[in-house]
């Protein structure tokens, strides 16, 4: 008997901005101690930061006042603002069985911590994969231009159809038309109805897949023989109402060496979804 490689793909589609200087790619930076020790890699967002652990994807946003119009960019004054952390946690385990970092980016990335101690030279990544999220399934992260791809990679004999995604700090989930709404206090997430397929050579032989929403739960069910196939499920994730202004980065100063090295200095705003949150759900805080 034949077997191939199953792989699951979902495509996050964000309006980011970008924090670097690379190519409108998402860009994973590997945590050196300028975050909590759970955290892997962050990669920054509109209104906030993507977080990934060994087990889960956290999303911290804040719906940030408009530059132009608000009261803080004229009086500079602080005012409150809304914002939510929520999980998907996609394992189980209390370890992974290796991570690989692929495409290094060429920008490093250094950070100040308070007046005393600094991370330096970090590197950022433009793929990552979690190996043995759960037995048998690989996890591939990675962007296309600014919008978050993430495949879950199903070897031979894994039990792909008892895989479930877990959802923490969302008001609501549930199934829409086919679609998977997840909504927050601060907007909605939409997934589309996935689109599924068999890879055979060039050709791509649809199969029939269909999101399940089970409380909190989350998963896939797959219709068709891709048995000794690559099969691609592909469902597309937007985050349709987080299109805020990007308020929380400022650029102050920038230059160049003779070696042709761009240099460039700036305040990050901590409160702005930057942080690793440390409960999930909805909150406050001061901007």
């Amino acid at each position: 008997m034949k077997f191939g490689v199953l792989i699951f793909t979902l495509f996050s589609f964000l309006s980011t901005f970008s924090n670097n200087f690379e190519n409108a790619d998402l860009i994973f930076i590997e945590n050196k101690g300028q975050y909590p020790s759970e955290v892997l890699f962050a990669a920054s967002v509109t209104e906030g930061t993507i977080f990934i652990t060994k087990n889960a994807f956290v999303f911290n946003y804040c719906e940030l006042p408009n530059e132009e119009d608000s009261e803080v960019f004229k009086k500079r004054t602080s005012q409150l603002v809304n914002c939510v952390a929520t999980k998907i946690q996609f394992s189980t385990k209390d370890h992974l069985n290796g991570i690989l970092k692929n495409n290094l980016a060429e920008t490093k990335y250094n950070y100040i911590k308070g007046k005393s101690s600094s991370v330096r030279n970090v590197n950022g990544y433009r793929e990552v994969i979690l190996k043995e999220i759960e037995p048998g399934i690989d996890l591939k992260i990675y962007s296309q231009g600014l919008q978050l791809k993430y495949d879950f990679i199903v070897k031979p004999n894994a039990r792909f159809a008892d895989f479930k995604l877990k959802t923490e700090g969302f008001d609501l989930v549930e199934k829409e038309n086919g679609h998977l709404k997840l909504t927050t206090c601060i907007g909605e997430w939409i997934e589309d109805i996935p689109l599924a397929y068999v890879q055979e050579g060039k050709e791509k032989n649809r199969v029939s897949a269909e999101v399940m929403v089970a409380g909190d739960e989350i998963s896939y069910k797959i219709f068709g023989d891709f048995e000794g196939k690559e099969l691609v499920v592909d469902p597309i994730l937007i985050f349709s109402t987080y299109s805020g202004a990007t308020a929380d980065n400022w650029g102050s100063t920038a230059t160049y060496d003779k070696h042709g090295n761009l240099y460039a200095g700036g305040i990050t705003s901590h409160y702005a979804g930057g942080t690793f949150p440390s409960t999930i759900g909805s909150f406050q805080t001061v901007y």
